[in-house]
């Protein structure tokens, strides 16, 4: 079933906080070589083992505008194919103005794999400020979720905890550490704190959390539909000895930084999307988007589509934007369009295209028109360079991958707008990535 996520009611302004971290993307990139080999040769230490995990400061699924969800908003994800160097991946933000809902404070979310003698795990957290909802009747002085998944050679466990500080929910002070599915009785709606669901066996163990899952029962005052459902803070984990076998994936990302800001550290991608074989068919979107101090974004859509047959595996990502101003216009451009999309067939053969395209794409004051070539430089004087339509192709024997970059700026020298050398911004990513498709009767 194709899930949709619509963001056509929540208009979003998001402060950045760049916090010390590995860049997300980085570990995507090494993990690349590692699927298309068909192993995880950076996983557990002396037995076979695989863990992956994810994080998310919040999801709304239900009919908002349209039936379909709302985010996940700042997914981090990460798993055994991490290089043993870079094990964490990082997301974060100053604020997060859910409308109509309220006001999210400082966010992060974190996941890292945790490698040891004998032993691997992972471990997943998402971090928040103070914030109201609902016109007060939630209000939380600062919450953490997060959990964890350890194995051995022999045995597999996860735990998981919730912290809610100085919080009170429909006027009921709430305890720093609710019990598990602890529910309170909001008159229009069911709130759930702490909701988790712990699965272990002998070969794998799983654990799922949200520290805020508020169901809409009743028509109320807020025009939040009946039958929407309201996460906020969600992280979850698993381990497995059986190797994954994923066939295909699809990515789209936004504009995402990172850079020496007093460290190294990646603030972004948002409004990232992910399809693979458990969910084909994923799309996302936004209306507008302030980044301060970068500039204004106009509407975001995002979609990834995997398809899988006895012949064949293709997987295809779409990203694009509205009308843009980066830099107080050092940057403008009508609109940008960018996709990947790769392929392979069962006996091996691959195809692959990505670009990215640009209406009315104007830097430094120069225009530019619509680019097929890949990797074309523009030099900014005062600043740096620029990258357009960055694209790197890679082959195996068993699988195909695609990356597009629409538009990369490098900061190389000292500037005005008071960007460190160094300083990275990636504005629109797509990857997509197709292995030997499985062997399913025809």
């Amino acid at each position: 079933m194709k899930k949709t996520i619509a963001f056509l009611i929540i208009c979003m302004t998001i402060c950045l906080a760049v916090l010390q971290g590995a860049p997300a993307h980085a570990a995507r990139v090494n993990r690349l070589a590692h699927k298309l080999a068909g192993d995880c040769t950076t996983a557990a230490d002396g037995f076979t083992g695989y863990v992956s995990g994810s994080a998310y400061l919040g999801m709304v699924r239900g009919s908002l505008v349209v039936n379909g969800q709302t985010g996940p908003w700042f997914y981090a994800f990460q798993n055994c194919d991490s290089p043993v160097d870079q094990p964490e991946a990082k997301v974060s933000a100053a604020s997060f103005d859910l409308f109509p809902l309220g006001k999210l404070g400082v966010l992060e979310d974190t996941v890292t794999v945790n490698r040891g003698p004998g032993s691997i795990g992972i471990s997943e957290e998402s971090h928040f400020g103070g914030f109201t909802l609902l016109g007060g009747l939630i209000k939380v002085g600062g919450l953490e979720v997060s959990a964890e998944t350890n194995a051995t050679a022999h045995l597999a466990s996860s735990l998981n905890t919730s912290n809610f500080v100085h919080a009170t929910i429909a006027g009921i002070p709430i305890k720093l550490a609710p019990d598990p599915n602890t529910k309170i009785d909001l008159g229009f709606a069911t709130a759930t704190l702490n909701k988790e669901e712990v699965n272990e066996t002998a070969d794998s163990s799983s654990v799922a959390v949200t520290a805020l899952d508020i169901q809409i029962l009743k028509t109320n005052s807020f025009n939040l539909p009946v039958g929407a459902d309201i996460q906020i803070g969600h992280v979850e984990g698993q381990f497995s000895r059986k190797a994954p076998d994923v066939k295909g994936i699809a990515e789209v990302e936004g504009l995402s930084a990172y850079g020496q800001l007093g460290g190294s550290a990646q603030t972004g991608p948002w409004f990232s999307l992910r399809a693979d074989d458990q969910n084909p068919h994923e799309s996302a979107g936004v209306v507008a988007l302030s980044l301060p101090p970068f500039g204004d974004l106009g509407g975001w859509q995002g979609n990834g589509d995997v398809e899988m047959t006895p012949l064949s595996t293709t997987a295809s990502s779409i990203g694009s934007f509205g009308h843009l101003s980066l830099f107080n216009g050092l940057i403008r451009a009508d609109g940008i369009k960018i996709s990947a999309r790769a392929s392979i067939g069962k006996d091996g053969t691959g195809t692959s295209k990505g670009i990215g395209s640009f209406a009315g794409l104007v830097i430094n004051g120069q225009s530019y028109a619509e680019l097929e070539a890949p990797d074309f430089r523009v030099d900014i004087p005062g600043i740096g360079h620029a990258i357009l339509n960055h694209t790197v192709v890679t082959r195996t024997p068993t699988g195909v991958t695609v990356e597009v970059n629409a538009l990369e700026l490098f900061v190389d020298l000292k500037n005005s707008f008071g960007l460190p050398v160094g300083f990275h911004v990636r504005l629109a990513h797509a990857w997509a990535c197709a292995n030997l498709p499985a062997d399913l009767p025809l």
